[in-house]
């Protein structure tokens, strides 16, 4: 019962910009209908990722880290040659990312995975995810490349939140292009649900079994809305409101 608390908090919060999400439809790029990840863009994804956790985010941040060939040349396509630890240590402390020495022996183990072999795992789900219409079982499929993920990169700053940023965000083409039911919690959902009244015990989201019971209240809170749960995120996280 505590935890419908979320629920109807997510509603308060988000149902006064349902306006604002239809909009945004208007101007959002067609969702792609035949989903295949390149190993080449899941490196990508990862990469960008990583360098927006716990990290301040501006335009001038943006357009320094896409001006920098360095970091285009280590996160762009996935690199035939290990990066140099120090290579990479170098470029995020010159682009300000917080954690930086961590974040770049995290990027380097990351090298070690086979990403090639993630992006057929992910494809071969993703081939029969595109055969449902219905909302929640595509977020059960969405749920299984959570885990592929959370698996093949542990040890390599992957938790919930990051996964989930990996899958929603393409760096070349945006938000929501080819996952939608799956939200990346971060301090924002938090503060935004504390302020609408929830308990913070409520808002445990230290692991994937807590951070799941945590989403499926705002995914619950989306569907009745009638939105997707990216689109609450887009208005938690900003970039609804910044189109």
């Amino acid at each position: 019962m505590l935890e419908k608390m979320i629920k109807k908090a997510a509603i308060s919060i988000i149902k006064p910009y349902l306006s604002v999400i239809k909009e945004n439809r208007k101007i959002r790029k067609a969702k792609i209908d035949t989903i295949n990840i390149d190993y080449n863009n899941l490196w990508e994804r990862y990469c960008f990722s990583m360098i927006t956790s716990q990290q301040k985010i501006s335009e001038l941040f943006w357009t320094q880290v896409f001006q920098d060939k360095i970091w285009q040349k280590i996160s762009r396509i996935y690199p035939k040659k290990k990066p140099q630890l120090d290579l990479v240590k170098n470029t995020l402390h010159h682009l300000k990312i917080r954690f930086a020495d961590n974040k770049a022996q995290q990027i380097c183990n990351a090298w070690d995975r086979d990403f090639r072999l993630i992006a057929e795992e992910i494809n071969m789900i993703l081939s029969h995810k595109t055969n449902q219409s219905y909302s929640l079982y595509i977020r059960l499929y969405e749920l299984e490349l959570i885990d592929i993920i959370l698996r093949n990169l542990s040890g390599c700053g992957i938790g919930p939140k990051i996964a989930r940023l990996m899958m929603l965000w393409d760096p070349e083409n945006g938000m929501g292009l080819e996952f939608q039911h799956i939200i990346p919690i971060d301090s924002r959902w938090l503060n935004s649900l504390k302020k609408a009244g929830v308990n913070p015990s409520l808002l445990n989201v230290s692991t994937e079994k807590k951070y799941r019971q945590v989403e499926d209240n705002l995914v619950e809170a989306s569907y009745e809305l009638n939105i997707f749960p990216f689109e609450a995120d887009g208005i938690i996280f900003g970039w609804i409101l910044n189109c």
